[in-house]
């Protein structure tokens, strides 16, 4: 796992608890 992917990650994970608390 490059550090790249553990940001793209991180993004996706913050994006997906917005969208549901939204």
């Amino acid at each position: 796992m490059k550090a790249s992917d553990v940001y793209i990650w991180e993004l996706l994970l913050t994006a997906g608890v917005e969208g549901r608390h939204c």
